[in-house]
């Protein structure tokens, strides 16, 4: 189909054989957010490199927006890929989805507490050598008598932890 103005061609559209289809814009007459809900987008092609589930999120983030791009979540998400494995954001982003959760901050929380599940399953506790119900910072009221008994007469306390006593001039 041609459209022309005063003699002049101005635009050339192909016609639209599919009966599911009712109109036909090319890419320059489309507004930006329309443009980026597109197949072949930069911020779909992006989040397909990273995972499917990634992509869907994208796409909920665009049609969210209804006409405005909100570019720090999208970019947030599609930036992840610097400090997370793709296949780890595109889980986290298959749980978000799940449970309709759209953005960065749940996808990072997601990703964060699977890193800490890593870290505390490959964390050993440390042996511990006192006693149960023993407190480091809790001792025997004699010992606290004899060490102000000797500060009073002019003797130090080790503060090294060895509990030792020294006394000048003994």
């Amino acid at each position: 189909m041609s459209i022309y103005f005063e003699g002049r061609l101005l635009e050339v559209h192909e016609r639209i054989t599919d009966p599911h289809q009712s109109r036909s814009i090319k890419a320059q007459h489309m507004k930006p957010w329309e443009r980026a809900l597109s197949d072949h987008s930069m911020y779909r092609q992006r989040g397909a490199r990273l995972g499917p589930f990634v992509e869907q999120m994208i796409v909920a983030l665009l049609e969210q927006g209804q006409g405005f791009i909100d570019t720090r979540k999208i970019w947030g998400i599609l930036s992840l890929d610097k400090s997370y494995p793709a296949e780890s954001i595109d889980a986290a982003c298959q749980k978000a989805l799940s449970l309709g959760f759209l953005g960065y901050r749940v996808v990072k929380g997601f990703l964060d507490l699977e890193k800490e599940d890593k870290i505390a399953k490959t964390h050993t506790p440390r042996k511990h050598t006192r006693a149960k119900g023993e407190n480091k910072f809790i001792h025997p009221l004699s010992q606290y008598q004899q060490q102000l008994s000797l500060i009073s007469q002019g003797g130090e306390i080790d503060e090294s932890g060895d509990d030792q006593i020294t006394v000048e001039g003994a």
